[in-house]
């Protein structure tokens, strides 16, 4: 990569990867084999599991169609802007997202509260890897025959599991309500009928009645259901969260190997997972491929796909169209985590981050308007082969990909290969963001103590991975669906949200936007233009606010299926929405305590600026010999202190950055 950002020869100087060690005698950081490796690590990281099972699930929600205007309105507003601020953040300095707010050291909190979201979230995600995993093995084992969940027929089915719906089309009214009534609840009948004064001999008792008032009476499930619930998370033997049973030593078994896998691919850092990514981030559009190819042979799938792109332009007058909007673009790309700051730091120092942000970016929204049109012609299928209508049988999250998309897949032709297929891809996907999220925790450490722990890095990457393992174990208790859906819901919510606003105010603010805008012109031979300053200052802090307020205005109780959460099962919700909060307000009085008040720690530290010495010129020049400068060249740029001895070999000199900010000048040596 040229000085320009384009295409050409790239100095062996600029490159980060070294195996050596530095004056100091430290092992330096190792860095991309090639810019390709950084390029597929972020595509594999902004394209995840949310591609698949949630944005599908809002576009149909929320106006089909219709809902792709304030999506890429909001790409525009809040996610481009974010991620190529990290990438050129992250690249500028090579370091990782604590040790990198040398740039502001009051606000060195916002770096551990990234390094605490992301290692929350690499928890929950891993047990999610770890289900695909399981799948994936069923799938494997029962490729000749019918998959497990396919039938109603096994040890863990109810009376209440049903291969179909029935047909009630010529059936009288009598008829009908005898059928519904087989799958009801007969306590939760009674119940309501004792409610309303009622009986089943009552006139007012017709099968109307039983749609309307009995329908949360309703228990009838698909095997799918009763397969994840009952045989794979053993859910049906625990209440609530007070008790979440035992352990599945099954899933204990595969979240060991889910980690022992990720262990094997970040021993090195980026030198392994940087090799692994080309494959996990381009096999999923493969299966992606297949899949619609297949799904748009499937019976009815155009009734799935009209839902989902036959617009509703009225939706875009309600606010939460917006607010989910601009939540799915956030945690889409993801900013905030540290992930994209710590990917972009391994990189050359003329590396052309802009033009990846832009393509990244595009790949991301791309995949998920793409991965929309695959899971809809499979619920268009799901629809008319089950006699419901397509909003009854989408969901989201976990219910979308491991009970209404297996069931599905279980009606196919060769179910087994396509199952194994759908849950390949899942891990591809999962993985490939969980190397970038967990390779941030671990080099946060590394380089916050980079004499011992860069010498020992795959015995501390180790530890690491052990102790995620440990601290996952209570998602593989029977109740462990709840946990994760309690740690999904508030690990990465307004804690993220509120240290991404502190990051904008710290860069653009504190620092400077000028000088930032300095640096990324020393960096890549180009100053952002207006549309980057415009986002950066204004626009993008307010849609922040805005989602924050939004978001805390609509706030409902968190639940899973038709349980909802206890109070205090809440507050240990916020308690994780706290500790990033926490550590941005903490960490900064301890800097402005240990620096000696708040403007002093505002100040960029001496180290600030490049990493390599000949990156660090202009206002970052250090160590340069005194008998090869004219003083006279600094006059109109430097302003000299504490010449009490001109015959001295160093000077100490106050550079004053083009942006005029004298009170933030830093002292160095030539």
């Amino acid at each position: 990569m040229g000085e320009n950002g384009t295409v050409g020869s790239q100095k062996a100087s600029d490159s980060v990867s070294n195996t050596g060690s530095n004056e100091n005698g430290v092992e330096e950081r190792t860095g991309w084999g090639n810019s390709l490796e950084f390029f597929f690590s972020c595509v594999g990281y902004a394209v995840g599991l949310g591609n698949i099972w949630r944005f599908p699930y809002l576009t149909f929600q929320y106006g089909g169609g219709a809902f792709l205007v304030p999506y890429v309105i909001m790409l525009f507003i809040c996610g481009l802007p974010l991620f190529f601020l990290e990438l050129a953040f992250g690249q500028f300095a090579s370091l990782g997202p604590i040790t990198i707010w040398r740039i502001a050291p009051l606000f060195t909190g916002i770096g551990v509260a990234m390094v605490l979201i992301s290692f929350m979230v690499c928890l929950y995600y891993n047990v999610i890897v770890m289900y695909s995993m399981y799948y994936l093995l069923v799938s494997l084992v029962y490729m000749d025959g019918d998959l497990p969940w396919a039938s109603c027929d096994n040890s863990w089915n109810t009376d209440f599991c049903v291969r179909d719906r029935p047909d009630l089309t010529n059936l009288t009214d009598l008829q009908k309500i005898n059928i519904t009534l087989t799958g009801m609840d007969s306590d939760c009948v009674s119940e309501v009928l004792s409610e309303k004064n009622m009986t089943m001999m009552s006139a007012n008792f017709t099968y109307n009645f039983t749609q309307d008032a009995l329908s949360d009476c309703d228990k009838t499930v698909f095997p799918s259901e009763e397969f994840f619930t009952n045989f794979v998370l053993r859910l049906d033997e625990v209440s609530t969260l007070e008790n979440v049973g035992g352990v599945s030593i099954k899933l204990v078994f595969m979240l060991g190997l889910a980690w022992l896998i990720l262990f094997f691919s970040l021993r090195k850092g980026v030198e392994t997972s940087g090799k692994i990514v080309y494959f996990m981030a381009t096999f999923p559009y493969v299966v992606l491929v297949a899949l619609l190819i297949r799904g748009v042979t499937l019976e009815g799938y155009m009734k799935g796909i009209e839902f989902y792109v036959i617009p509703e332009w009225g939706k875009l007058k309600d606010i939460n169209v917006w607010r989910e909007a601009a939540t799915q673009i956030f945690y889409s790309l993801g900013p905030a985590f540290g992930t994209l700051i710590t990917m972009a730091s391994y990189n050359p120092f003329r590396h052309n981050c802009y033009r990846d942000a832009i393509l990244v970016a595009i790949i991301n929204c791309s995949t998920s308007i793409f991965a929309g049109f695959v899971i809809f012609s499979m619920l268009g299928y799901m629809a008319t082969v089950t006699g419901q209508d397509v909003q009854d049988v989408t969901s989201k999250g976990p219910g979308l990909v491991f009970v209404v998309y297996p069931e599905g897949i279980s009606r196919m032709p060769v179910s087994g290969l396509w199952a194994f297929l759908f849950f390949f891809m899942l891990i591809a996907l999962g993985l490939d963001s969980q190397f970038a999220m967990f390779e941030n925790v671990i080099s946060a450490l590394v380089d916050e103590f980079p004499a011992v722990l860069r010498k020992n890095r795959v015995i501390f990457t180790f530890i690491c991975h052990l102790f995620g393992f440990l601290c996952g174990l209570p998602m593989v208790t029977y109740g462990g669906i709840w946990v994760l859906t309690l740690m999904n819901t508030y690990s990465a919510s307004y804690g993220l949200i509120v240290t991404c606003f502190f990051e904008l105010i710290a860069i653009n603010y504190v620092y400077g936007n000028s000088r930032f805008c300095d640096d990324i012109e020393l960096m890549l031979g180009f100053r952002p233009n207006i549309y980057w300053k415009a986002t950066w200052l204004v626009i993008t802090p307010l849609a922040i606010l805005v989602m924050l307020g939004a978001s805390i205005a609509e706030y409902v109780p968190t639940e899973y299926a038709d349980y909802q959460f206890e109070p205090w099962v809440e507050g240990v919700g916020f308690f994780m929405v706290a500790l990033p909060i926490v550590s941005i307000i903490g960490v900064a009085i301890l800097k402005a305590i240990q620096l000696g008040g708040i403007r002093a720690a505002m100040k960029p530290d001496p180290q600030w600026g490049p990493a390599k010495k000949e990156h660090r010129t202009g206002m970052y020049a250090v160590d340069v010999e005194m008998d090869s400068i004219d003083v006279s060249d600094f006059k109109n740029a430097t302003r000299l202190e504490g010449l009490d001895n001109p015959a001295a070999s160093t000077t100490s000199v106050n550079m004053v950055d083009s942006g005029g900010d004298t009170g933030n000048s830093n002292s160095y040596k030539f």
